[in-house]
């Protein structure tokens, strides 16, 4: 985006970029100390959205809202047939953490689903004491499936 660096070089403060990284970038062609630092501002952002990228895509759970109509949420919200006090609810029957007002609820999972896993010899059971799969073998269900396997939110 034009402008970006600009924008970081006013958010992050010039003390926190380093001397000896602002003399490797001029002795590497940068013209100025000004440049090398919005050079290594911009870098380091970059890493930073990246980094944070990967992190909300492996850990987010998935999430839902529902949006109240006017007077239709008088005593709390009602979760899958259950009401719900207005605040936040640590824990629902269905293992969601949610927020309750007036005007509507947001609920996430509290368990992420496991994919990539061996479909012939494993499957996967839902623990709700726990809020989580097991991925156990299909042949013994008290073990686990030791091969690998992902989740996703």
């Amino acid at each position: 985006m034009p402008g970006s660096p600009v924008i970081c070089a006013l958010v992050i403060p010039k003390a926190q970029t380093s001397r000896s990284a602002l003399d490797e970038h001029l002795r590497n062609g940068i013209g100025s100390t000004e440049e090398a630092g919005v050079s290594i501002i911009y870098k380091s952002f970059l890493t930073f959205l990246v980094s944070m990228g990967i992190i909300v895509t492996l850990g987010d759970a998935y999430c839902w809202s529902k949006i109240h109509k006017p007077g239709e949420a008088k005593d709390g919200c009602m979760i899958n047939g259950k009401l719900y006090p207005f605040g936040h609810i640590e824990r629902t029957e269905d293992c969601h953490r949610c927020s309750c007002s007036e005007r509507g609820v947001n609920c996430c999972s509290l368990f992420f689903t496991p994919v990539s896993y061996d479909k012939e010899k494993c499957k996967v059971v839902f623990n709700k004491k726990r809020c989580d799969y097991d991925v156990v073998q299909k042949d013994d269900p008290s073990k686990e499936c030791l091969s690998g396997y992902a989740r996703v939110g």
